[in-house]
């Protein structure tokens, strides 16, 4: 490694300062117990772990084998020789979101700078280690432009002056784009498109201006603990194309206003479904259906975008779109998964829950958290809504079994967990699917019963009530789906909401509910019997004073026979640590409105998304 004198400042100083405060957060989630500190001597960093005793070998270890960044200079020790100054820094939410402290890829870092700013143009910076400079080579580039790449730059902690060099634009090269992408996951910048795809283009550059907004007014702590809507304005549901059970897109029409609709990367499914894309073009403009794109949008037809598209752009959700909404949603669920928070809050709030830990079992919980806060804003800015499948509540649960059960169901519970925290942000029902003879209706049993945290406990079981009401429900199937659009009404449809909030809200009398669901029959013109169904929990506003648990939770009985007071033992354990623990009566590094925030939101209700079976019996007619 390259020695630079003091009097000799160097660009790459910076740089790798940043990654040594990384490499600090990054040992401080691994390991709660401990609270390290950051100093520096040039090049050369040390992180303070204090007095560990024998422990000190194994944190080394772990430190040098997953943590440390490779080209830089940093070390673990007990406590810091002569020489050595503190490192005083201050990481904001906006920093997080964009990874000013996160080693980035030269690939990964000027993707950050075409989401920071709309105005840097296409082109690409890195550091030229022959010249000790940063260079950002452009294909043409104005005033405008060099500035905006100034300003993106300096938010990713580059202040250096910027060489700009004008290059030859190459030739489109498909391969090139293809291994450029072969991270399936990855969502490209507006920069992929040409001025050609210009309908494309413009999508993209909408879903770039939501993510831009959802930053700023994150960073600016914008949260609010809402109460909840007893009922939603518009029943939705969202289902993926990839689903390979019985299960038809008519019959979703027969009982929601609208279907969200995952497609395939081609348009086979159209068959399936009895459409064409005239009629989707057609379902698009009534509002009954959209499209929502989770993979980058050159994964998708066009001719099938262009159809959704064709009356309203509101017709389409891309991945970042999504991924902002099911993060606000997520907030709320889980807020030391998704609260808005900066890293050292996070990690002020778990080391805090950890000393006052009741046992290892809660221990362990908190250390399945720590591990899903890994670059989390790189994951969303550059994966979107895919981010989910690494970080969010499905991936953590599946590491929460893992570590305290031995169950290893992570790659299920990740893929599962996404795709609900899509429907949850879109504030609808999902549909489990079916995918090479696996049914997903279980996994999202235990992750909905991790998410729906409520005081609301019904009078009778709510497996019994959903057997007595729902095995008579009945939807229409066999038949095209632009005719059940334009057939069933929005008092049809009304009538299946009312049903199905009566589930678990409504009247307690079966016989009142089960004349509901008659008159919902009235109206179908082709019957099979109707799934079994978890609804939307109409929940009490009030924040604290749980009443009660369902019994035979599934996460409960998944887990073990821990007792609490939410329909979600892990939910519950969160509860009761917060309840009884004294651990925030005193903090230090963190503020009493973050406490406060964290609070409320960990206790505030929560409305959850329709969970609907998979169970299937054919009706004989």
């Amino acid at each position: 490694m390259n020695q630079y004198s003091d009097d000799h400042p160097h660009s790459l100083l910076a740089v790798h300062r940043r990654w040594a405060f990384y490499a600090l957060q990054r040992l401080a989630l691994h390991d709660l117990s401990l609270n390290p500190i950051l100093f520096e001597n040039g090049f050369k960093f040390l992180i303070v772990v204090g007095d560990v005793g024998p422990r000190l070998t194994s944190i080394e270890a772990h430190f040098h084998e997953k943590i440390q960044p490779v080209t830089a200079d940093i070390s673990i020790a007990a406590s810091a020789p002569p020489g050595f100054a503190p490192v005083v820094t201050t990481a904001t939410l906006r920093d997080d979101m964009w990874s000013t402290y996160v080693p980035l890829s030269v690939s990964n870092l000027n993707q950050m700078l075409a989401l920071i700013d709309k105005s840097v143009p296409k082109g690409g910076i890195d550091y030229i280690n022959d010249t000790d400079r940063w260079q950002f080579q452009h294909f043409g580039i104005d005033d405008i432009g060099r500035q905006a790449v100034r300003d993106a730059s300096a938010v990713l902690g580059i202040v250096d002056e910027i060489d700009f060099l004008e290059v030859t634009a190459p030739e489109p090269d498909a391969e090139r784009l293809e291994k450029r992408f072969a991270d399936n996951f990855a969502i490209e910048t507006r920069h992929v498109f040409p001025a050609t795809s210009s309908d494309l283009r413009r999508l993209v550059e909408r879903d770039e201006d939501t993510w831009r907004s959802f930053v700023a007014g994150r960073g600016e702590r914008t949260t609010k603990i809402d109460e909840p809507k007893l009922a939603p304005i518009r029943f939705e549901c969202l289902y993926d194309t990839r689903d390979d059970g019985p299960i038809q897109l008519a019959e979703l029409l027969t009982l929601y206003d609208v279907v969200n609709i995952v497609p395939g990367q081609d348009t086979t499914w159209l068959q399936r479904h009895q459409l064409s894309l005239a009629d989707l073009e057609v379902m698009a403009a009534m509002g009954r259906i959209k499209l929502v794109l989770p993979n980058t949008i050159r994964q998708y037809p066009e001719e099938l975008i262009q159809a959704a598209i064709s009356h309203s752009d509101e017709n389409v959700v891309l991945s970042r779109d999504l991924a902002t909404r099911g993060i606000q949603n997520g907030e709320k669920k889980d807020p030391l998964l998704y609260g808005p928070f900066t890293t050292d809050e996070r990690t002020s709030l778990l080391r805090h829950l950890h000393q006052g830990a009741p046992d290892d079992a809660f221990k362990k919980l908190l250390s399945a958290y720590s591990s899903s806060f890994v670059q989390h804003g790189l994951e969303y800015a550059v994966r979107g809504a895919n981010a989910g499948y690494r970080i969010g509540i499905g991936a953590f649960l599946g590491e929460v079994l893992y570590q305290l059960q031995g169950i290893d169901a992570r790659v299920e519970m990740s893929v599962l967990g996404a795709a609900m925290e899509w429907s949850m942000g879109l504030g609808a029902a999902y549909v489990p699917r079916q995918m090479g003879g696996f049914d997903e209706t279980h996994n999202a049993s235990i992750i909905a019963s991790h998410v729906s945290r409520s005081r609301f406990v019904p009078a009778e079981p709510l497996a019994n009530r959903m057997h007595t009401v729902v095995s008579g429900l009945l939807a229409v199937t066999d038949v095209p789906p632009l005719e059940v659009a334009k057939s069933f009404t929005s008092n049809t449809i009304s009538r299946f909401r009312h049903v199905a909030m009566g589930l678990v809200s409504g009247p307690s009398n079966v016989d009142e509910l089960s004349g509901l669901v008659k008159k919902l029959n009235d109206d179908v013109r082709a019957f099979e019997r109707r799934r079994e169904r978890l609804s939307k929990w109409s929940i009490d506003t009030a924040l604290v004073g749980l009443a009660g648990k369902l019994l035979m939770d599934p996460l409960d009985a998944k887990i073990g026979p821990w007792t609490s007071y939410f329909s979600s033992l892990i939910a519950g354990y969160l509860y009761n640590a917060l309840k009884n623990s004294k651990a925030f009566e005193v903090v230090g590094g963190m503020s009493r409105e973050v406490i406060d925030l964290f609070i409320g939101l960990a206790l505030a209700p929560s409305n959850d998304s329709v969970i609907m079976s998979r169970t299937q019996n054919i009706l004989k007619r």
